[in-house]
């Protein structure tokens, strides 16, 4: 947006680029502090595999899958709605691949 919100700096989420578990756990884990962790997955293999819903289609289509179909209104289900299960090649080509 050409006039977006300025972030009051007390509330800014601190970034971190590499830190230890041991690291995580004290400063941020046990202070219930909220952190954004950078490059944490540039090395795994998903990422070269998972880039296009295909991988899965290919390589798990075949395995069932439950769904929720409807509307929810207030929390609330709406006429209509209900749970099915299906094939995970189905659910990708039926309602996730335009």
């Amino acid at each position: 947006p050409p006039h977006a919100p300025s972030i009051n700096e007390a509330f800014a989420v601190e970034r971190v680029a590499s830190i230890s578990f041991a690291d995580f756990k004290k400063k941020f884990f046990k202070t219930d502090t909220a952190c954004v962790v950078t490059g944490a997955i540039e090395s795994w293999p998903a990422r070269g595999r998972w880039h296009d819903l295909r991988y899965f289609r290919d390589n798990f289509g075949h395995r069932t899958v439950p769904l929720e179909l409807g509307r929810l209104e207030n929390g609330r289900k709406k006429a209509g709605w209900r749970e099915e299960a299906t094939l995970l090649r189905d659910l990708i080509e039926q309602h996730l691949v335009p």
